[in-house]
C-alpha cells in the first residue's frame, strides 16, 4: 500500500483486524516507520496521472511486489500456496513508466504520512501527491471550529486567513458518531485559493482525492474523547512536520491539563438505537475503532496485559 500511495483507510482497517485477531502490532507506527523506507513506485490517481486500468495492465500489485522483493521476506507462504517470492517471479517486470523499478521510484517521500506528537498521541494521517512539490512543514495559529459548516463559513467571510491552521473537531468516531467527512471544507479551501496557505487538522476523515496542501485527518484521541485536540484554543500555535512525522501543539503541558475538556455546544443526536450503542462502545482510531475494548495494550497508559484472555479463547 505504501509503494502505490494507496488509501489512508487501510491503516484503521488493518489496526482493527489486528486487534480482533489478537495480533500485537501498532499499524499506525508501522506505517510511520516503513513509509520512510518504502519508495513510491506508481503515480495512480489521485496521486498522479495514471488510471487504475493502466496500472493493472502494467502488472498491477503483483509487479509492484516483484520490484519490492529486495525489501521483503520472500519465503513467507501466501494464500496461493506458494511463497511470496514464487508469486513475484511469475509477475511481469516493471515497465519503468507506469510502474517503476526500486532504483528509480516516483518518490522516496511517503504518500501516506502518519504523524504523532503532543496534538496526536494516538496518531494522525496525511495524504500527499506524488511527487510532492509543496511545503513539508507548517506552523501557525489555530482557528477552531466545531463543524464543517462553521469552517466553510469562516472561509466565506474571510475569518480564516493565510497562515492559519484550521481545526475541525467533534466529528470523530464518538463525536460523529462515526467518522465525519471534511472533503467539502477542503474543496472550499481550494476554491478560495487557500489550499497551500492554510493547514488543516481534524479528528474526522477526508478523501484522498483532495490531497492538496497540508491536511491531517483522523487525529486520535479525538476531541470529544478528551484528546488534546479538544483543548486547543484559537491562537494556539500548531506545528506540522511531514518529514519528521510530528504534529505538535505548542502549549505547555500544565496549561493544557488545566483547560476544560471539549464539550460540543450542540451534541450531535445519534437518534437512539444502534448509533447510541456505537457511541458508547467505539474505541479510539489507534485501536482500530473496534466496538468494546479488547485490552490490547494499544492505548497509551494502558497497563493491562496485552491481549488478556487470548489464550483462554484459543
Amino acid at each position: 500500500m505504501l509503494a502505490v500511495g494507496g488509501s489512508t483507510t487501510t491503516i484503521k482497517h488493518l489496526q482493527a483486524i489486528a486487534v480482533e485477531a489478537r495480533v500485537d502490532i501498532d499499524v499506525w507506527e508501522e506505517y510511520r516507520v516503513l513509509g520512510r523506507s518504502t519508495p513510491v513506485l506508481c503515480a495512480v490517481r489521485p496521486n498522479g496521472p495514471t488510471l487504475t486500468e493502466e496500472f493493472e495492465d502494467a502488472g498491477g500489485g503483483a509487479t509492484v511486489l516483484r520490484e519490492l522483493m529486495p525489501l521483503l521476506d520472500g519465503g513467507q507462504l501466501t494464500v496461493t500456496g506458494k511463497t511470496l517470492a514464487e508469486n513475484a517471479d511469475a509477475a511481469v517486470p516493471a515497465d519503468g513508466s507506469i510502474i517503476r523499478s526500486l532504483d528509480r521510484p516516483y518518490s522516496t517521500d511517503p504518500a501516506i504520512v502518519v504523524l504523532r506528537g503532543s496534538l496526536a498521541p494516538g496518531g494522525g494521517v496525511a495524504k500527499r501527491p506524488v511527487p510532492d512539490p509543496g511545503p513539508k512543514q507548517f506552523t501557525g495559529p489555530a482557528r477552531v471550529f466545531g463543524s464543517r459548516e462553521q469552517g466553510i463559513a469562516a472561509i466565506t467571510d474571510g475569518t480564516l486567513e493565510p497562515g492559519d491552521v484550521a481545526v475541525i473537531r467533534g466529528i470523530g468516531a464518538v463525536g460523529g458518531p462515526a467518522l465525519g467527512f471534511t472533503s467539502s471544507f477542503i474543496f472550499a479551501l481550494n476554491a478560495r485559493g487557500l489550499a497551500d496557505k492554510v493547514a488543516f487538522v481534524t479528528d474526522g476523515q477526508f478523501s484522498g482525492l483532495v490531497n492538496q496542501g497540508i491536511t491531517v485527518g483522523e487525529v486520535s484521541p479525538e476531541g470529544v474523547a478528551d484528546g488534546p485536540l479538544g483543548r486547543v484554543r484559537d491562537g494556539d500555535v500548531i506545528h506540522i512536520d511531514l518529514v519528521a512525522g510530528t504534529l505538535d501543539l505548542r502549549v505547555p503541558a500544565d496549561e493544557l491539563a488545566a483547560r476544560e475538556p471539549y464539550a460540543p455546544t450542540e451534541q450531535r443526536d445519534a437518534g437512539g438505537g444502534y448509533l447510541d450503542q456505537y457511541r458508547e462502545l467505539v474505541q479510539p482510531l489507534s485501536c482500530g475503532a473496534v466496538l468494546g475494548c479488547r485490552a490490547c495494550g494499544a492505548c497509551e497508559n494502558d497497563d493491562r496485559a496485552p491481549f488478556a484472555g487470548a489464550e483462554a479463547s484459543a
